[in-house]
């Protein structure tokens, strides 16, 4: 599903339109999305900011103002993504890139490192906790011409606050991702953001549950190795109060491929991890609420026994 733009109709998207982006922003889009810069990335900070603290795209630098999205005309917004996606300057861009592999992302911060760039980290958001004005697609869903775009994410307006997070990738690198200890010791650097770091650098090379879709005979022992990790990883990382309603986590909610030219099983894997992960918090907070519920039965219980005792000698 996904809204075709029209580079002729000079109005805003209709009312459909905005309900369709609306139903995939809110469901077909991860939680946590990550990114790769350095201090030239998108011509330099005299024309965007990357920074620690901030990304601020071009069309938000030099007293511009930007947009509320719904306000452009659909002929500026196909002409603005397009120009973004292909690089090209002609029109200021409002919108920063996004993808859910954070390996693709660790790839991606190497080459950059190895062609000599300064500054070169990596960042992650959490969409829930960005601005309200911030608003988040998968590329494919918002115009059909990106639908080989499957790594990619928009993110429109600038990003700050709580839900952001960069670290330079040289502490990555010192830290390096061997085993489970360096596994931790790289999650650690994110500090609120430990938990979806340590998950998808769990995931960077095929595990067990990469194969629950073949035969039942196999299917079970994958399973049991995903339930495995996600016991083992809830130890480690409290999940977010709200994962287990989370649409995003249903199979098949955010489009991983394969396509004829991408496939990001890594991502496949994060989200059913995840997805697990979030499950056995849940079972585990209905089996707490269920114990607490007995308990105070049996305390009522034992408060009106003696009671009922002392009024019986009374008479």
């Amino acid at each position: 599903m996904s809204i075709s733009l029209k580079e002729n109709r000079h109005e805003t998207l209709t009312a459909a339109q905005k309900e369709t982006l609306e139903e995939l922003r809110e469901t077909s889009v991860p939680r946590y999305l990550f990114r790769g810069w350095h201090y030239g990335s998108g011509g330099g900070p005299k024309e965007t900011i990357n920074s620690t603290e901030e990304i601020i795209p071009h069309g938000s630098m030099n007293d511009r103002e930007g947009h509320d999205f719904y306000e452009l005309q659909e002929s500026e917004l196909k002409s603005m993504l397009e120009c973004h996606y292909d690089g090209k300057t002609d029109i200021p861009s409002e919108i920063s890139s996004w993808a859910a592999s954070l390996m693709m992302i660790i790839f991606f911060a190497k080459r950059q490192q190895n062609l000599g760039y300064k500054g070169v980290h990596i960042a992650l958001i959490d969409t829930h906790q960005l601005a309200n004005d911030v608003l988040v697609w998968h590329a494919p869903h918002l115009n059909q011409e990106f639908e080989g775009c499957i790594h990619e994410y928009f993110a429109h307006g600038p990003i700050r606050g709580p839900g952001y997070k960069a670290v330079p990738y040289d502490l990555l690198e010192e830290r390096g991702v061997d085993d489970k200890d360096s596994l931790h010791s790289i999650a650690e650097l994110f500090e609120l953001f430990e938990m979806p770091v340590a998950t998808a650098l769990a995931c960077a090379r095929p595990r067990p549950w990469c194969y629950v879709n073949m035969p039942a005979r196999l299917d079970a022992a994958s399973r049991k190795a995903l339930e495995r990790e996600a016991v083992y990883l809830n130890i480690h990382y409290p999940q977010p109060a709200d994962a287990h309603t989370a649409h995003w986590l249903l199979r098949g909610s955010v489009l991983t491929g394969p396509t004829p030219d991408q496939d990001f099983p890594d991502v496949r894997q994060w989200i059913d991890l995840l997805r697990v992960m979030a499950k056995k918090v849940h079972e585990r907070e209905v089996k707490a609420t269920m114990r607490g519920k007995k308990r105070k039965e049996m305390e009522d219980e034992e408060d009106w026994r003696p009671a009922r005792r002392r009024k019986t000698r009374a008479k």
